[in-house]
């Protein structure tokens, strides 16, 4: 049997199976590529187009002229899918801790077959992929049970070169005594970049321990300093020969190591005052590293441990603050996700996207962070509006789903932050709901707003002005105008023309006649003609 018949019999074997691997891929690009049943209904499905819209819920919005946050209620892959236009190459930082497949009954449900979760994981995936920034990175929360998948399907679509970490994170202190095998004391988190190569991680603070390290006992005036090894591993043979010290003493290198610069250069290094001997003059020779002359702050590390980062107690007590009836099992601690930015290297008008948002603890380590530095970074989160489930403490406590818990989560956060600091930052967000095209009520002004600004690729947080013309109301941002009515009267038109806009938003019922429609674009082609034309359904 040829080889690649034995492939696909494995790939069908698999398939009845329903078991999930790395498969060999045959042709051109012959490799190995992650394959389950439903894939290709997951691929067609990235490519699939939304029928669903956005509805601006302005009375359930926090400064909704002003804010840069967004939230919006409903499912992301719909979502994701409208926020292309208007977010394409925009997102600085996606973090997502999505449901882990684990069984389990929480406030929402969080259990998957293997092939639904991969599916899931795919379209969400891919369409989160081109929000990035050229210089994003996404940081994805996963368990032991499906992180070796989560990898497989983060290395297909951001490509392997892309990986950036494979990140611990201590999640708890002590096991879990009622644990079945073995008591899970962490959680994985995946870090991957957009373009590797276009992303430099923040460098983080020195803690006070680290700070400590430097001192100035010779009173160098180029400041303080710490002894690092002037020994290495590697073997050459310039680095091989004794170094005598001031008190006489002859000094060679450790046992299995070498000096790591050459004679010619260890001569320069003393020279100028860089090789140290000890207070006394007798210790092996070290090699001075002063702090203003290395990096301004700590390169990140793969392990995160409680005392950095915070943990799952820490999480819980932290909500538990705001919402004292403990609504939510599996938060996490907004000092994880603070973390996060700073390894991102978030800047100040960063956008950062949750769109699995939970109790939007993104969302708080935002505001959390710009308190710090009056920053004005800002967040979209996106979650379903999932049914709390009828005995949770959720349900108990009156939220009705998720969102509600979400959302209350941010006013209650805000409200601290704001009097803990005093700072004046975003504390609010624009309210948008998901619906879907079998729901869809009447459209009214807010409505066609939003659907200009998605289907022109305009953030979702734009402004407008509104001007009232012959008993009507015309919006403006900018050189954008929109007119929604079905009617157009001259005096409507003359206003219109006279800011010469570079965009006029109509309603395409309002050009039904085709002469209405031709004179239009005469009177913009004489007195206008740099304003497009664009018409909604």
């Amino acid at each position: 049997m040829k080889s690649g018949e034995v492939v696909q019999e494995l790939y069908y074997e698999l398939i009845k199976r329903k078991e999930t691997d790395y498969i060999v891929a045959e042709g051109k690009g012959e490799g190995y590529q992650l394959n389950w049943p439903g894939k290709k209904q997951a691929e067609l499905e990235v490519s699939s187009p939304t029928v669903s819209r956005l509805r601006p819920i302005k009375h359930e919005s926090i400064n909704w002229q002003e804010t840069r946050n967004i939230y919006i209620e409903g499912d992301n892959k719909e979502v994701l899918k409208l926020l292309q236009g208007s977010y394409r190459n925009s997102i600085k930082m996606i973090y997502i801790d999505p449901p882990y497949n684990t069984g389990k009954q929480y406030v929402y449900n969080d259990r998957y077959d293997s092939d639904d979760w991969l599916s899931m994981m795919y379209v969400r995936l891919k369409l989160a992929y081109s929000l990035l920034s050229e210089d994003g990175v996404i940081f994805v929360s996963i368990d032991d049970r499906e992180q070796a998948n989560l990898f497989k399907l983060l290395e297909e679509q951001f490509g392997r070169d892309n990986f950036v970490a494979h990140i611990v994170w201590q999640k708890k202190y002590a096991p879990a005594n009622d644990a079945s095998l073995i008591s899970a004391t962490h959680e994985h988190i995946l870090l991957f970049a957009k373009n590797s190569r276009a992303w430099s991680p923040g460098l983080l603070p020195r803690t006070a321990k680290q700070q400590a390290a430097y001192s100035n006992p010779d009173d160098d005036h180029r400041g303080v300093w710490r002894p690092s090894d002037l020994s290495v591993r590697s073997y050459h043979k310039y680095g091989d020969y004794p170094i005598v010290g001031p008190t006489g003493e002859v000094f060679y290198p450790p046992p299995g190591r070498v000096w790591g610069v050459n004679r010619e250069r260890y001569k320069e290094l003393l020279a100028d005052g860089r090789i140290t001997f000890g207070k006394h003059g007798k210790s092996r020779p070290m090699q001075k590293k002063f702090l203003t002359e290395v990096k301004q702050g700590i390169t990140p590390d793969t392990w995160w441990s409680r005392d950095k980062v915070g943990d799952n107690k820490a999480a819980r007590y932290e909500l538990k603050e705001l919402l004292p009836a403990n609504v939510f099992d599996t938060p996490k601690p907004s000092s994880l996700i603070t973390y996060m930015m700073k390894v991102a290297n978030v800047g100040h008008n960063d956008i950062v996207l949750d769109f699995f948002s939970g109790s939007a603890t993104t969302a708080h380590a935002v505001m959390a962070l710009n308190a710090t530095d009056q920053g004005r970074r800002s967040y979209i989160l996106v979650q379903l509006p999932e049914p709390t489930k009828p005995l949770s403490r959720a349900a108990q406590a009156g939220y009705a789903n998720i969102c509600e818990i979400g959302k209350e989560r941010i006013r209650r956060a805000a409200s601290k932050i704001k009097e803990e600091s005093g700072a004046n930052i975003d504390y609010g967000y624009r309210l948008f709901r998901l619906e879907s095209s079998g729901r869809r009520s009447a459209h009214t002004a807010d409505d066609y707003l939003v659907e200009a600004m998605l289907q022109l690729g305009l953030p979702l947080t734009l402004s407008f002005e509104c001007h009232e013309v012959a008993d009507t109301t015309i919006y403006q941002a900018g050189g954008l105008i929109a007119y929604f009515t079905d009617s157009l009267c001259n005096a409507v038109i003359m206003r219109i023309v006279k800011k010469q806009p570079h965009t006029l938003v109509l309603r395409a019922t309002a050009l039904a006649d085709q002469k209405k429609k031709a004179a239009l674009e005469t009177i913009l082609s004489m007195l206008s003609p740099l304003t497009k034309l664009k018409l909604l359904d």
